[in-house]
């Protein structure tokens, strides 16, 4: 009789041990699947600003090409060639981004 109240108590002792470490467990994990999200939306930022920083980069370099050719005596608007080149530029980059991280994957 004793005995077996010693191991009923056992036994809703490991339940109650084991259901606590059930709610620790699920816990943890909803704070990785929170962390992971964050993870995720951060980099989608900084993919974001990549594609923004590449390409006012490359707007640079065409703008020198332009004002070089312009200094060589071609009738060229360095602005506007700048200008119309940042959206083809961002486009390119955006896709070469896209494409990498694609392989990679």
């Amino acid at each position: 009789m004793l005995a077996e109240r010693i191991a009923n108590t056992n036994s809703l002792l490991r339940t109650r041990v084991g259901i606590r470490q059930e709610q620790q467990n699920n816990q943890i994990l909803q704070s990785m699947n929170k962390r992971a999200a964050q993870q995720l939306r951060l980099q989608q930022a900084v993919e974001g600003l990549s594609v923004v920083a590449i390409s006012y980069y490359l707007a640079g370099l065409v703008s020198y090409v332009g004002k070089a050719l312009k200094a060589a005596g071609l009738h060229i608007d360095t602005d506007l060639v700048t200008g119309i080149s940042l959206p083809i530029l961002g486009l390119i980059v955006w896709v070469g981004l896209r494409q990498l991280k694609k392989n990679l994957s």
